[in-house]
């Protein structure tokens, strides 16, 4: 059984987090409602808000809310109409958590009226501090669940964050352990590995590459070489920017189909750079022309195959159908004897 790798001090920052993050981010989005209340319950000083304050307290809980629902998406660029979606989302259960504290505290407050516990002294209502945190500790609590169940949703078709990898690491002969977990391998990013021939997957050599698409044990890589290739179709030139800070030029073959790498060969724990944005446009439409040509080539085999399929059938109906011609009738009688 693999061992989990543990950082320190990932279990004391949840911790804060959780104590101290979400709470905070319940104040902020309740402040339109808690500091007007604030001000109604303080004996000096203004006792109401201005049109403008009103407008900046919605103001920074509606960004609060917008900023909630872009990070519950991940790493992916939102969609406008999804991102609205799940805006809208944790606004309505902020909001059904602060009605809820609301009524529970209009509800001790009438027990409070209604049974007095400590005589004509005693306090008929909450105060101001026990009312806001109970509405606020309420909206973090609801926009947390509501944020968790989202993120569920973004990233439950991606692949794991991490991956054990079983085996001494490709290009040692190191005993020492035999397993290893490292971080997947994101499209877009070049990292260093044993890639595999095409003439002979069973022989390798030490290649960067970038990721196109990562699968559940390997990843669909274009190999990067530093071999003059100017001329060729097959290759493009591949800058080095943000990965690569020799002076060497380096090639990307983009004309052969993507090669499987398994998780295995990969040589280092982290990538080495994210692929360049013009490089990575141009992958990105030659892997979308090669998915609409093998379409295209997948539809064409479909269509001739159902129209082989159909004339065999016309054919065999044909032959079942047909009778056989009827004899003459004196053919089929025995002739009698003179």
């Amino acid at each position: 059984m693999a061992r989990r790798s543990i950082t320190p001090g990932r279990g004391c920052g949840g911790c804060l987090g959780l104590l101290f993050g979400w709470p905070f981010v319940g104040y902020l989005l309740l402040l339109p409602i808690t500091l007007p209340a604030l001000l109604a319950d303080q004996k000096h000083g203004p006792r109401t808000t201005t049109p403008a304050q009103e407008a900046v307290l919605w103001l920074v809980s509606a960004l609060v809310v917008l900023a909630l629902a872009w990070a519950a998406q991940g790493r992916r660029r939102p969609k406008p109409l999804l991102l609205l979606t799940h805006t809208a989302l944790l606004s309505c259960a902020a909001a059904l958590a602060a009605w809820g504290a609301t009524r529970v505290n209009r509800s001790i407050t009438a027990n409070l009226r209604a049974h007095p516990s400590g005589g004509a002294g005693s306090p008929t209502e909450l105060p101001w501090s026990f009312t806001a945190t109970l509405e606020t500790v309420a909206a973090a609590f609801a926009v947390a669940m509501t944020f968790h169940a989202i993120r569920w949703w973004c990233r439950r078709d991606d692949p794991p964050p991490r991956v054990v990898i079983h085996g001494p690491r490709p290009g040692t002969d190191r005993p020492g352990s035999t397993e290893r977990e490292v971080r997947r391998p994101r499209p877009g990013e070049i990292w260093l590995a044993h890639i595999p021939k095409r003439e002979d997957e069973s022989d390798t050599l030490r290649h960067y590459c970038v990721i196109v698409r990562n699968r559940a044990s390997y990843a669909e890589v274009m190999q990067i070489t530093s071999q003059d290739k100017t001329g060729w179709r097959d290759f493009i030139p591949f800058p080095n920017d943000g990965w690569d800070h020799t002076e060497r030029e380096h090639w990307l073959e983009v004309a052969l189909p993507p090669r499987r790498v398994p998780y295995g060969s990969f040589l280092k724990p982290t990538p080495q750079g994210d692929c360049p944005e013009g490089a990575w446009e141009a992958i990105t439409q030659i892997m979308s022309r090669a998915e609409g040509r093998h379409r295209t080539t997948k539809n064409r085999a479909g269509r001739s195959t159902g129209g082989q399929r159909q004339k065999q059938q016309g054919a065999g109906g044909n032959r079942k159908t047909r009778r056989p011609p009827r004899p003459p009738q004196g053919s089929g009688r025995s002739a009698k004897p003179g």
